[in-house]
């Protein structure tokens, strides 16, 4: 999310694995994500995203959606 290099607002407040979690998540709000698939596309181990993910959705930054 930053920009040719310059630190913005997200890279100081935000995780990268948070980042790249919302980037995902927020390109295509509609869409239901499973959490192998974000650790796949952010290339990050599952349990790190599984931890984020809980993060924010106890958070209400994403929503959980109907299974």
């Amino acid at each position: 999310m930053g920009n040719n290099g310059a630190m913005g607002a997200a890279d100081f407040l935000l995780s990268p694995t948070v980042q790249q979690l919302l980037q995902l998540t927020l390109a295509d709000p509609g869409k239901q994500f499973a959490a192998a698939d974000l650790a796949k596309a952010c290339k990050l181990d599952l349990p790190q995203v599984q931890e984020t993910l809980a993060h924010l959705l106890d958070n209400g930054v994403l929503l959980r959606g109907e299974a």
